[in-house]
């Protein structure tokens, strides 16, 4: 099974990006990150990553009008004995 990433550097963008996809019923996992590399130079700057399933994102490219930088992962298949 394979996800798309998308990264978003702004909230704003973050938050309009999520009503969209919940708003047309598009399954997403979110995360808040913060790279703090270098905090002598108050640097913290957060950004966004999205996950959503790589059968669902042709459906979210029709709908985001931005190209956000994103990805493709594939995702680890864990079973259960």
């Amino acid at each position: 099974m394979y996800q798309r990433t998308i990264q978003i550097e702004n909230e704003i963008e973050w938050i309009k990006v999520k009503q969209i996809l919940e708003a047309n019923e598009i399954p997403f996992n979110s995360n808040q990150f913060n790279d703090s590399a270098f905090p002598v130079l108050d640097n913290d700057r957060d950004f966004y990553l999205i996950n959503i399933a790589e059968k669902d994102s042709r459906k979210y490219f029709r709908l985001i009008d931005e190209d956000y930088p994103n990805r493709i992962v594939e995702v680890e298949k864990i079973f259960f004995n």
